[in-house]
C-alpha cells in the first residue's frame, strides 16, 4: 500500500465537508456469489491460495489477511494511476472527486476499500506510514483460526476439509454455507479489522477522521 505523505494537514472533517453525518442507507448485500462455487469479482480477493504439503502434494488453503494485502498490491499494479485533485486534505474538490468515484457503490469490494484508503493518503486525509496503516487494518490477532495464522480449511481435489471440525464439504459454496453466508465467513476472516465495517465511502471517511 502507499506510504502516507508527510506534507500538509487536514483542514476540516467529514461532517463539515459533506454537511451531514454518515448514513447506512445503502444496501450491504454480499459481494460474493454463492453460485458456481462462489466467484468473486475482479475487485475482490481470492481467499484460497495454492500450497504444497511436506510430501510435495498440491492443495489449497485459506489465506491470511496479509496474503490479501499482497493480492491487493498485485491488483493495484494492473490499475491506472489515480490522479487526485490536490493534497490539501478535506477540500471541496477532493470530496467531490471521492463522491463521483466511490459514492454510488452500495458495498465497496475489498480491493476498492483499500484503493480508497490509498487515495485518502494521496489527498493527505490519512497521513501515516505503511506499517502504521497496516497495523490498523490488521490489528493483532486478526485472522481466521484460533492461533492467528492457522489455516481453517483446505481444498483437496475439490473437496473442502475443515480443520476446525474435521467435516468435509463437496465444494466451496457448501463450505461457505456452514457459516450461513459468505458475508459471515468474511467477517470472521477480518475479525477486529476495520475492513469489516468500511463498507461505503461514508464509512471510510468517518474512519479517516481518526487519523
Amino acid at each position: 500500500m502507499q506510504i502516507g505523505m508527510d506534507i500538509g494537514v487536514r483542514t476540516t472533517g467529514y461532517s463539515k465537508a459533506f454537511g451531514h453525518s454518515p448514513s447506512r442507507e445503502k444496501s450491504t448485500a454480499s459481494i460474493f456469489s454463492m453460485q458456481n462455487g462462489g466467484q468473486v469479482s475482479s475487485d475482490d480477493p481470492i481467499y484460497w491460495k495454492d500450497s504444497v504439503d511436506a510430501l510435495g502434494h498440491s492443495y489449497k488453503d485459506v489465506c491470511n489477511p496479509y496474503d490479501i494485502l499482497d493480492q491487493y498490491k498485485e491488483w493495484k499494479q494492473s490499475q491506472p494511476e489515480i490522479d487526485v485533485p490536490n493534497a490539501g486534505g478535506w477540500t471541496a474538490a477532493n470530496m467531490q472527486f471521492l463522491q463521483e468515484r466511490y459514492g454510488d457503490i452500495d458495498k465497496l469490494p475489498v480491493f476498492k476499500r483499500l484503493e480508497l484508503i490509498d487515495v485518502l493518503q494521496k489527498m493527505n486525509i490519512i497521513n501515516c506510514s505503511e506499517n502504521e496503516l497496516e497495523s490498523k487494518l490488521i490489528p493483532g490477532g486478526t485472522a481466521i483460526g484460533q492461533d492467528g495464522y492457522r489455516a481453517v480449511a483446505i481444498d483437496i481435489g475439490g473437496t473442502i476439509v475443515s480443520l476446525e471440525n474435521g467435516q468435509s464439504y463437496k465444494n466451496k459454496a457448501e463450505y461457505w454455507s456452514h457459516y450461513n453466508s459468505f458475508s459471515e465467513f468474511e467477517k470472521r476472516f477480518w475479525g477486529d479489522s476495520p475492513l469489516n465495517s468500511l463498507i461505503t465511502l461514508d464509512d471510510v471517511l468517518k474512519w479517516a477522521e481518526s487519523f
